[in-house]
C-alpha cells in the first residue's frame, strides 16, 4: 500500500524536517503558474529560510513581491515552481545549520508534492550535493541569518514582451533558432528621456544584428548570450538607472537580474564596475538626445 504523504501548510515550516515525503499548498497565480514563497530572515541567534531554485539550480522565476510593509523574516517573492523545481529549507541556532533539499516531483490539486534529496545535519551532508545546487543553498544560509530580513535573496526577474517584473519596456527577440537580441532604443521626447543600452559582459559594445532609424525608437538590435549587462535610463528632473545582468538564457525563456540602480543621488549597491562606465554614459546620453536616430553603444 502506498505510504500516504503528510499535508502541511508552508507555515509549518518545521515539519518538513520530519518527513522525507511532503505536500505543501502552493499559490496559483492569475496566469495559471503555481507559485512557493521565498520567505525566512533571523532574530537574535535563530533563524530559517525557504529558497526556491530552478531544476537547473538557477534563481526561480519572480512571480509577485510581497506586499509593502515591515515583513520581517516573512514572506518576500512569490516565485515559480514547476516539475523538477527544488525547494530548500534552512534553519539555524547559534549558527548550527540543518538544511533539507527537496525536489518537487508532482503537482495537482494546488498541491506541490516534495521528496527530500539531501540533508545537512551534525555539521555534514548525508550525501554529494550537485554543484549546481551551490548557490540555491548558500543563499538559503545567508537568508536564515540575515536579521529581520525584508529582502529577496534568490529570484529572477523575467522580462519578455509585455509580461515584465519589474516594470521596464526592454524588447526581447528571438533571431536565427538559437540567438537572442535585444533593442538598443530611446530618445528624449515630450521632457522626459527613456533609453535602453546593451553591453557585453566585459561592459563593451555587443554585436549588431540589424538597424533602426526610427526617432526615440529602436536603432540597434544587439546579439546577448549570458552575462550580458542592460542598462536602461529614465531622465526627468533627475536621473534614474538600472543595471540589469542576463542570469540565463534558455531556448524558451529570458531571464534577468537587477544588480544595482542609481536613484539621482547614490547608487543602491555601491559604485558599479569601472568597466561598465562607458556604457552608462551612453545610456545617460541617449535619453538625452532629442528624436534619437542612431545607437550610442552598439557597434557600428
Amino acid at each position: 500500500m502506498k505510504r500516504r504523504k503528510h499535508i502541511l501548510e508552508p507555515e509549518d515550516k518545521f515539519g518538513v524536517l520530519k518527513y522525507n515525503r511532503v505536500s505543501i499548498k502552493a499559490i496559483k497565480c492569475s496566469n495559471g503558474q503555481y507559485g512557493l514563497w521565498e520567505r525566512g530572515g533571523s532574530n537574535d541567534y535563530r533563524g530559517d529560510a525557504v529558497i526556491i531554485a530552478r531544476s537547473t539550480g538557477h534563481k526561480a522565476l519572480l512571480l509577485e513581491l510581497a506586499p509593502k510593509g515591515k515583513r520581517y523574516n516573512e514572506n518576500h517573492a512569490l516565485c515559480q515552481v514547476s516539475l523538477g523545481s527544488y525547494v530548500i529549507f534552512a534553519f539555524h541556532y547559534h549558527g548550527i545549520f540543518r538544511i533539507r533539499i527537496f525536489c518537487v516531483d508532482g503537482m495537482q490539486d494546488g498541491m506541490v508534492d516534495l521528496i527530500k534529496v539531501n540533508e545537512f545535519s551534525a555539521g555534514r551532508w548525508d550525501k554529494y550535493v550537485s554543484d549546481h545546487l551551490l548557490n540555491a543553498v548558500n543563499a538559503a544560509k545567508e537568508k536564515s541569518r540575515c536579521y529581520h530580513c525584508q529582502k529577496v535573496f534568490f529570484a529572477a526577474h523575467y522580462l519578455r514582451g509585455k509580461d515584465i517584473t519589474p516594470p521596464i519596456d526592454i524588447k526581447w527577440v528571438y533571431r536565427r533558432a538559437s540567438n537572442y537580441a535585444i533593442w538598443e532604443c530611446g530618445g528624449w521626447h515630450d521632457n522626459q528621456g527613456k533609453a535602453t543600452v546593451v553591453a557585453n559582459s566585459c561592459g563593451n559594445a555587443p554585436e549588431v544584428a540589424e538597424r533602426g532609424y526610427e526617432p526615440n525608437g529602436n536603432h540597434a538590435l544587439c546579439v546577448v548570450a549570458n552575462g550580458f549587462y542592460i542598462l536602461r535610463c529614465i531622465q526627468t528632473q533627475l536621473t534614474k538607472i538600472e543595471i540589469y545582468q542576463i542570469d540565463d538564457i534558455t531556448d524558451d525563456d529570458e531571464f534577468f537580474e537587477l544588480v544595482n540602480v542609481f536613484d539621482g543621488k547614490n547608487w543602491r549597491n555601491g559604485k558599479p564596475e569601472d568597466f561598465l562606465k562607458r556604457a552608462i554614459d551612453a545610456v545617460k546620453k541617449k535619453a538625452l538626445d532629442e528624436n534619437c536616430t542612431r545607437a550610442y553603444f552598439a557597434r557600428s
